[in-house]
C-alpha cells in the first residue's frame, strides 16, 4: 500500500469557464490490526514486547492491554513456629511460603494461650515485591501447654492490581499511522506465562486517507494545464491505481437553450446569427432559424473544438457535426443581395414609390 506520487493529465479538455473539481477515488485498503507479543523474566515480571505488525489507519495512538496474571493459586503466604515446651511459649517463627499479591502489610495472629493466666503471642510482618519477606516475634506469649497455630493474614490485592501497563509510541516516518514499539510502563509481578497483548484497533477510514487534486486552469484556452496533488493519500494500490475523476465543463452540464434565443457563432473572422428553434440536452440536439453573417455572405456554421455556439443567456455548447435543411443554393442568396452584381444597384433596397415593397434590383 503506497501514497500517489503524481498526476498525469492525459486529455486537458477544452470549454472550460473555471478550473474543475478533480474527485480522486477512495483506498480500497482495510485497516489492519497491530500486534505484538510480550517478554517475561525469571521474576515474573514482564520486560519487554516485541511489535509483530504495525498496523495501519491508526489516526490516534491507540491504547494497549496487557493480561493480568493468570495464576493466582498460593497466593497466601503460610508461617510455622517452633513451640518451647519448657518455657511454655513460642521459641520462633519463620516463613514457609512468602505467598503473592500483598500490596499491604499483613497481620500475624497465634492462638490463644491453654492455661490461665497467658499471655498471647504476637509478631509482626514484613513485604518485599509484594511477597511476605520476613517476620519477626515481638512477644512470645505463655501459657502454651502445646504448640499454638501461627496465621498471616490474606493479601488484600487482585491480580489485576499487578497487571503490566504498556504504551504504544507512533511510527514517526509513517505519519504516525502505525506502530513503531510498544513501551512497557510497568512490568507487573506474577507471571508466570507469556501474557497477551491488545492493541485497540485503528480509528481511521478509507476517507481520510482519500488523496486529494485540484487542477490547473488555462483561462485564455479554457482548458486544463495540469493536476496538483494537495494530499498524497495513503493505503493505495500500485498494481491498481485509483480512479481519477474530472468533473465536466459547465457547457456540458449545466447549458440550457430557450426557444427563441438569439446565439452566435464564430467562422473565421465572420460571426453567424441566428435564433433557437428547437433545443434537447438529452439528444444533444439544436435547430437553428434565421441564420445569417455580419458579413452578407453564406457561410456553414462549422464543428469544432474551439467554435462553440454561443446563447444570449449564456449558455455556450461545442459543435459535433451540422446538417443544413430548407436552405436555397448556397450562393442564391449572396447573388440577390450583393451590391456588385449586375443590374443591382447599391440602394437594392428601394422603398421608392415606383418600388413601395422594396424589391430587390433595377428600378
Amino acid at each position: 500500500m503506497s501514497s500517489i506520487i503524481s498526476l498525469n493529465l492525459t486529455n486537458t479538455g477544452s470549454r472550460y469557464d473555471s478550473a474543475p473539481s478533480v474527485i480522486i477515488s477512495l483506498p480500497q485498503g482495510t485497516p489492519i490490526l497491530a500486534t505484538a507479543t510480550a517478554a517475561v523474566d525469571g521474576l515474573g515480571k514482564v520486560s519487554g514486547a516485541v511489535v509483530t505488525n504495525s498496523g495501519s489507519y491508526y489516526i490516534t495512538q491507540p491504547q494497549v492491554t496487557i493480561d493480568i496474571p493468570s495464576d493466582s493459586s498460593n497466593k497466601n503466604a503460610i508461617a510455622s513456629l517452633v513451640w518451647d515446651n519448657l518455657n511454655k511459649n513460642v521459641y520462633s517463627v519463620a516463613i514457609d511460603d512468602s505467598g503473592k499479591f500483598y500490596n499491604s502489610v499483613p497481620t500475624v495472629t497465634f492462638s490463644d494461650p491453654d492455661s490461665l493466666p497467658g499471655t498471647l503471642a504476637t509478631a509482626t510482618a514484613t513485604i518485599e515485591n509484594n511477597r511476605v519477606s520476613t517476620l519477626t516475634l515481638s512477644d512470645a506469649g505463655a501459657g502454651y501447654t502445646s504448640a499454638p497455630t501461627v496465621t498471616i493474614a490474606s493479601p488484600t490485592g487482585t491480580p489485576n492490581d499487578f497487571r503490566a501497563q504498556a504504551a504504544v509510541i507512533m511510527k514517526s516516518e509513517d505519519s504516525n499511522n502505525s506502530i513503531f514499539s510498544v513501551s512497557i510502563l510497568d512490568s507487573g509481578d506474577f507471571y508466570t506465562g507469556i501474557p497477551n497483548i491488545t492493541i485497540d484497533s485503528a480509528t481511521g477510514t478509507n476517507q481520510l486517507f482519500r488523496a486529494r487534486a485540484q487542477a490547473i486552469f488555462d483561462f485564455d484556452n479554457k482548458r486544463l494545464l495540469r493536476l496538483e496533488l494537495i494530499h498524497k493519500g495513503k493505503y493505495y494500490d500500485s498494481i491498481n491505481p485509483p480512479l481519477v475523476t474530472i468533473a465536466e465543463p459547465k457547457a456540458l452540464t449545466q447549458l440550457n437553450f430557450n426557444i427563441g434565443e438569439k446565439i452566435r457563432h464564430s467562422v473565421g473572422s465572420t460571426t453567424l446569427r441566428g435564433e433557437v428553434s428547437a433545443y434537447s440536452k438529452t439528444n444533444a440536439t439544436m435547430s437553428l432559424i434565421h441564420v445569417g453573417a455580419d458579413d452578407g455572405k453564406y457561410h456553414s456554421l462549422v464543428a469544432s473544438g474551439d467554435s462553440d455556439i454561443i446563447g444570449a443567456e449564456g449558455s455556450y455548447v461545442g459543435i459535433a457535426t451540422v446538417t443544413d435543411n430548407n436552405k436555397i443554393q448556397i450562393n442564391s442568396q449572396n447573388d440577390i443581395f450583393d451590391a456588385t452584381a449586375s443590374n443591382v444597384l447599391l440602394d437594392f433596397l428601394d422603398f421608392s414609390e415606383t418600388n413601395p415593397f422594396g424589391d430587390p434590383g433595377d428600378t
